[in-house]
């Protein structure tokens, strides 16, 4: 506000009334005025950014409403492989196809009903001719396979559960049709044994396929979509064109994270944290009794000053770290300041007072809005090591002659995920 439109302002108010002009009264009522009308700057400032903040929020989750596919049931594969259905039906096929007969050759029930062949005894000398040569190949690779069935029953006893142990005896009764092969083919029940062990090699492997096509079509990640945690720890900071530079202090708050995706989330919550103030600042008046004058010199020290911090930010996260990026807003919550006071009358000794004074009326800025950058390593799943970066965009003490002051805040603490 101009000096002018002071004037005219004043003029208004005091039109018709008689008044002595008192300089102090003019400093002072001016000062009130230009405060007054910076929280109404502030107060609009605020309530803009608290709307956009909300409508952000409320437009990313609706967007991952949308876009986001239901999840799979547990332990269920989210894509079935078409090799693995083709498997299933031709071994249902050959079951069907193949006559049930015990070891030795004879069948296994004297009423059942007998296929008869369409193109007389040749089909059948060729059939057997065929499974007799498969029986023999089978003969030859169980040497070979001896080895692998011992590693695979060793494996199966150490590190399989009871649950998968049942898995593969189904397994190995689904491959029982090749007994009625060997048995067509002329072989004895001594071979029995070798055919049970090529089985239950077989399960193994496809059960080995089976949990490889689990583990690779299944979802990475399971990503909570809503975390709570908490965050503390020292906080240094300073006032840019202050006089006490670079202050430790401590910080502390909840946050709230909601999770798009395994990797993009958007993170808030309220911070309560302690910055140093601007410094020294100076003020004198002067009373005129005609008779004698008295003069009060006061030096404030604001030393520092509590804000409620409402942060917004867009986290990233990818392994073990998330990075953090966003804005900020503040309210000031009280101060503290160290407050001299120098009385000097007219025949009369000086006097000094020193006192600390804790209020939120003195020149600290009541509002604060600023960027933030952080950085979170995941210790555990529960505990988190944080470094986060906070600037301030407004003037943070609203002294006159004391130019553009920002915060600056440098903070190192840890989170504690609750859920």
């Amino acid at each position: 506000m101009t000096e002018k439109e002071l004037e005219k302002l004043f003029r208004k108010k005091f039109e018709g009334r008689t008044f002595e002009f008192n300089p102090a009264a003019w400093e002072g009522a001016e000062k009130l005025i230009v405060q007054g009308e910076r929280r109404k700057r502030r107060r609009v400032i605020a309530s803009w950014s608290a709307a956009a903040s909300v409508a952000l929020i409320g437009g990313l989750m609706s967007w991952n409403a949308m876009t986001t596919p239901e999840s799979p049931a547990n332990n269920a594969v989210a894509w079935p492989s078409m090799e693995a259905n083709a498997d299933v039906e031709t071994i249902a096929s050959q079951s069907e196809s193949t006559p049930s007969r015990n070891v030795g050759g004879e069948p296994a029930d004297a009423s059942s009903p007998q296929v008869e062949s369409r193109s007389g005894g040749d089909e059948s000398s060729a059939s057997t001719t065929s499974l007799a040569s498969h029986a023999s190949s089978i003969r030859g690779r169980s040497d070979q396979s001896s080895s692998e069935t011992s590693f695979a029953r060793a494996e199966m006893s150490d590190n399989m559960s009871f649950e998968s142990q049942e898995l593969l005896v189904v397994d190995a009764k689904s491959y029982t049709y090749r007994a009625d092969e060997l048995a067509l083919a002329g072989l004895t029940e001594s071979d029995e044994s070798m055919m049970y062990e090529i089985a239950d090699v077989s399960a193994v492997n496809e059960f080995d396929e089976r949990s490889e096509e689990e583990v690779i079509n299944r979802p990475r990640h399971s990503v909570k979509p809503w975390t709570v945690a908490v965050e503390g720890g020292v906080n240094m900071t300073s006032m840019t064109g202050g006089a006490r530079g670079m202050t430790p202090s401590y910080y502390g708050g909840g946050l709230v994270n909601y999770s798009l995706n395994d990797t993009w989330g958007v993170q808030s919550g309220l911070t309560y944290a302690r910055r140093s103030s601007f410094g020294d600042s100076r003020a004198s008046s002067t009373v005129d009794y005609g008779f004698g004058s008295t003069r009060i010199d006061v030096t404030v020290q604001s030393k520092w000053v509590d804000y409620l911090e409402l942060p917004v930010s867009a986290t990233y996260a990818f392994g073990d770290h998330q990075l953090e990026a966003g804005i900020y807003a503040a309210y000031k919550l009280m101060g503290m300041s160290k407050v001299t006071r120098t009385t000097e009358a007219t025949n009369a000794r000086s006097t000094t007072d020193t006192y600390l004074a804790q209020d939120t009326d003195d020149d600290n800025s009541d509002f604060d809005m600023g960027l933030q950058m952080g950085y979170a390593y995941r210790v555990s799943d529960r505990w988190k090591i944080t470094a986060n970066g906070v600037v301030g965009l407004t003037d943070g003490f609203a002294f006159e002659n004391s130019g553009n002051n920002q915060h600056l805040q440098f903070r190192l603490g840890g989170r504690y995920m609750l859920w």
